[in-house]
């Protein structure tokens, strides 16, 4: 399993500098933990797209992630190759012979902006 940050290294900067455009209609973030496990699932969606997002320990860039995304660009381009390495919920995704030859991981931009805004609320609600 890959962490969020491996993964966004991976990740188009065009993709990431073009995911300030997504917006999510609903964002929640949940989370279990006890001594000694945490997990933390997000899940937004814009009205046409649903994201998911599933932190295996707290919520932050070193932790390792497993993701999907209904849109087109994370089926074609990433979903074999996340799943490939335990990061992706997804299955059946065929492989990418013409987008991604080479199964680099990366994220779709509303996933980019989905892992984004909870990092950003779970810092928020650390500060009380």
């Amino acid at each position: 399993m890959l962490t969020l940050l491996q993964i966004l290294r991976c990740t188009p900067s065009g993709t990431i500098q073009l995911s300030h455009k997504y917006r999510t209609d609903a964002l929640s973030v949940s989370g279990d933990h006890d001594d000694r496990h945490y997990k933390a699932v997000v899940v937004g969606g814009d009205g046409t797209h649903k994201a998911s997002a599933s932190f295996h320990g707290p919520v932050d860039t070193g932790t390792a992630i497993v993701v999907a995304c209904s849109c087109r660009s994370f089926a074609y381009n990433y979903a074999y190759a996340l799943s490939a390495r335990g990061s992706a919920s997804v299955t059946g995704a065929d492989y990418p012979i013409r987008k991604n030859p080479k199964l680099v991981p990366g994220m779709c931009g509303h996933l980019v902006f989905l892992t984004r805004a909870a990092i950003m609320a779970t810092k928020e609600a650390r500060r009380g």
